[in-house]
């Protein structure tokens, strides 16, 4: 993980160094989990993803809840 992402502060964030394609990649969302766990925030700088490729990343990464809407647990 050291390798794709790279400490912006002491405390949070990180800048990972990946492709759109390796973004988008399914075997990408558990490295990017804990890097998340890790480092709180991530940003992934010139990527330029449009929104059906923002859905798609997310989505590999959990439940996408609805901004406004209740969490069912």
């Amino acid at each position: 993980m050291a390798e794709r992402f790279e400490p912006l502060l002491t405390r949070i964030g990180a800048r990972g160094s990946v492709s759109r394609e390796q973004l988008l990649d399914p075997d990408f969302a558990p490295e990017c989990l804990e890097a998340l766990e890790r480092y709180g925030v991530l940003v992934f700088p010139g990527l330029f993803l449009n929104d059906e490729d923002q859905l798609r990343f997310s989505s590999s990464l959990g439940d996408i809840i609805p901004q406004g809407a209740r969490r069912a647990d």
